[in-house]
């Protein structure tokens, strides 16, 4: 629809506004977050697994935020809690940093809901309230 279209360009201009990220990435990203964010939409606790520069944790975040914000059925009453992400790796790429700003600068509200931790995937516990979400997982 007209909107997802718009959410689309959106992110994929501030996405492409930081040099780092590649048009096949965006794409293979975003339409993971989509299939992600549709298939487990109650699911608001995740770990983005191999996270890279968290594109997809970014992706999803925004998702959970239009869909919270812009949804008639939606209430003050009922509104859904917000959806966090927590990005696990070995090391936070400096491409994290300059994807965080701009996300960040663009989507202020965002940023207490997302996380880096630099750490061994062995050290990652399983819970059934966290989805564990990767995409790009190559490292």
């Amino acid at each position: 629809n007209n909107d997802s279209l718009c959410l689309f360009d959106e992110l994929a201009l501030v996405a492409c506004s930081t040099g780092v990220v590649c048009r096949k990435e965006l794409l293979e990203t975003y339409a993971a977050a989509t299939f992600i964010h549709a298939k487990f939409p109650h699911m608001k606790r995740m770990a983005d697994l191999a996270a890279g520069h968290g594109l997809l944790s970014w992706f999803l975040l925004v998702l959970d935020h239009y869909d919270n914000n812009n949804n008639s059925t939606t209430t003050r009453n009922n509104k859904q809690p917000p959806r966090t992400i927590v990005c696990v790796d070995r090391r936070m790429p400096q491409s994290a940093d300059v994807i965080a700003a701009a996300m960040i600068d663009r989507f202020p509200e965002l940023e207490p809901r997302w996380c880096f931790v630099q750490s061994d995937l062995s050290a990652v516990e399983p819970h059934p309230s966290c989805l564990l979400i990767s995409v790009h997982a190559c490292g």
